[in-house]
């Protein structure tokens, strides 16, 4: 959830502004978005870790090549459906920053990879980096910082908002019974012991 609201209050209008289709846009938008929930460190890769029972740094790694090759898929189709509007070339700041921040992001992966850093102090070291970019740049300002607090509180919060719901919605679903219609409907398909898990 807070990975697809930032990607759409960010990258939707700036796929509009370089000609994509609205349909178009949203697609990429929500297909990029629901990768915030395997791609590490999202946070369901902890409840599945904990759900079947392996470490988190394992899952966390086998979920690398899965997201890489849905990032080539994804980036071909935006390729392919292309702007059907000319832009202009970015200019070496903007090619720069994206280099920096793509890097920043292959480092974090690579500290976890290599057991260097868990997944919180990644998490820490990424918004450091940010500030530090964001400094380097001449783009940082209180008033920037304070907005970028602002929308982490609000994303945040959403989160929380999702995590606090579906734990009711869950626990009512169970209290009612429905975890046990469900096994037993897996269990009916004949699909032996693992449908039902």
């Amino acid at each position: 959830g807070a990975s697809t609201g930032a990607l759409a209050l960010y990258a939707l209008p700036a796929l509009r502004r370089h000609g994509y289709r609205s349909a178009d846009a949203a697609g990429l938008v929500a297909a990029a978005g629901s990768l915030g929930a395997v791609a590490p460190p999202g946070i369901m890769l902890f409840f599945v870790a904990d759900a079947i029972g392996v470490q988190v740094p394992a899952l966390f790694l086998a979920m690398l090549a899965p997201l890489a090759l849905l990032l080539v898929l994804y980036l071909a189709f935006a390729i392919v459906r292309g702007s059907p509007v000319r832009v202009e070339a970015a200019g070496t700041s903007s090619v720069a920053g994206a280099l920096l921040t793509a890097g920043l992001m292959v480092g974090l992966v690579a500290l976890v990879a290599l057991g260097l850093a868990t997944l919180s102090e990644a998490a820490a070291l990424g918004a450091v980096g940010a500030v530090l970019a964001g400094a380097l740049h001449g783009r940082l300002t209180l008033r920037v910082l304070d907005q970028a607090i602002r929308q982490t509180a609000l994303l945040s919060a959403m989160v929380f908002f999702i995590f606090v719901g579906a734990n009711v919605f869950s626990f009512v679903f169970r209290l009612l019974g429905g975890a046990e219609m469900v096994s037993a409907g897996a269990r009916a398909l004949g699909t032996g012991s693992y449908a039902p898990l």
